[in-house]
């Protein structure tokens, strides 16, 4: 057994069974009181996502820590904008049902005290960005063979800032819903080339307090190939 490994079977099992009560008591939360989040809880959340790791050590991600009030009202409305237009058009009628309830499931960021907008950029790899486009490979056709680093890694962050955040006492929610207004969301954050909005994380104290989901078990979305 390598030293690597054997420190690794050394940690202790409090510190196991610490990450393991994080991880099941985390909820996505969608109803936040009026009380304010610490800025010093902010960058503690945010380190945690900058801490992730990602494809190639790229860090391909961005934290906007958003907490200006007049700011979130022009996000919140931009995208009700979005979602009214989207049920106008005809292709929505059979929908309309389902989408017409983004107007609060797309929204309720704008309750938070912080929404932090998370941006990426593309994993910056010759095979991804210019040998396999040229070669004529589609979007779909690329992703498939490579996975989309980028998001990937990102999505890691994310995690690791709604897991930060409920260790802090706080509620939290990943969020893309709100994309559906993603061009007029970053023009109010002022995001540049080569730079996406990827998702809302909206931070603040829980109003809410939701019950433990179904979850599969573990046989279902495992098994050992030996």
């Amino acid at each position: 057994m390598s030293n690597q490994a054997q420190a690794a079977m050394a940690q202790p099992e409090s510190l196991a069974e610490t990450l393991e009560e994080v991880l099941a008591g985390r909820r996505s939360i969608r109803r936040f009181s009026g009380d304010p989040v610490r800025e010093e809880d902010i960058r503690r959340i945010v380190r945690a996502g900058g801490l992730a790791p990602s494809a190639g050590n790229q860090q391909m991600w961005r934290f906007l820590v958003v907490r200006s009030r007049a700011l979130i009202d022009q996000m919140h409305k931009a995208v009700l904008e979005a979602v009214e237009d989207v049920l106008s058009w005809e292709e929505s009628r059979e929908y309309e049902g389902r989408i017409s309830g983004m107007r609060n499931g797309a929204t309720f960021f704008a309750q938070a005290p912080v929404t932090i907008a998370v941006l990426s950029k593309a994993y910056d790899q010759p095979l991804d960005l210019h040998v396999l486009p040229a070669r004529g490979y589609t979007f779909e056709q690329v992703y498939r063979l490579r996975g989309d680093p980028g998001r990937q890694s990102v999505g890691g962050a994310i995690q690791n800032m709604l897991l930060m955040a409920h260790a802090l006492g706080y509620g939290a929610c990943w969020m893309c819903g709100p994309l559906v207004a993603g061009p007029a969301l970053e023009r109010l954050l002022k995001v540049e080339e080569p730079w996406r909005l990827v998702a809302l994380v909206p931070v603040g104290v829980p109003a809410q307090s939701p019950g433990v989901p179904n979850k599969k078990s573990q046989e279902e979305i495992s098994a050992f190939v030996d």
